[in-house]
């Protein structure tokens, strides 16, 4: 029975070989996730946003960007489509939600495939309750 993330790393460790992840213009937070899910080799970045942005981010991170791959798009709102191509074509396995809200992601999504969107789409949150031993 999953418990905890680390039981949820685990086995996602057993089990895939590392996954593209894009993040639009990530927050400190982000990083911090995206770095450790890269070391224990489950996610491998691809961020998408303002380049300069996204470098000094990493810059602050101490995270060096050579070899980071960086989907430049100029206005932020082109984010949430942007993701979604870069998915269709089959560059990136998954979307963090990073600086972007739920509407800004489902709206992309139902404008991108509207018999989804009529279809029961919906999102999903997945926490830890550090103390009670199960997820949330």
């Amino acid at each position: 029975m999953i418990q905890s993330f680390r039981d949820i790393a685990g086995k996602a460790l057993a089990r895939m070989p590392m996954r593209k992840v894009i993040a639009p213009e990530p927050d400190r937070a982000t990083l911090d996730v995206l770095r450790d899910a890269s070391h224990r080799g489950l996610a491998e970045p691809l961020f998408i946003g303002r380049r300069r942005r996204i470098e000094s981010a990493l810059a602050d991170a101490s995270w060096p960007s050579p070899g980071i791959e960086i989907v430049h798009t100029e206005n932020p709102r082109e984010m949430p489509s942007a993701a979604l191509a870069l998915l269709r074509e089959g560059r990136a396995d998954m979307v963090m939600q990073g600086s972007l809200t739920q509407r800004d992601l489902l709206s992309a999504l139902a404008a991108a495939a509207p018999n989804a969107a009529g279809g029961g789409m919906s999102p999903a949150l997945l926490f830890d309750m550090p103390g009670a031993g199960r997820l949330g």
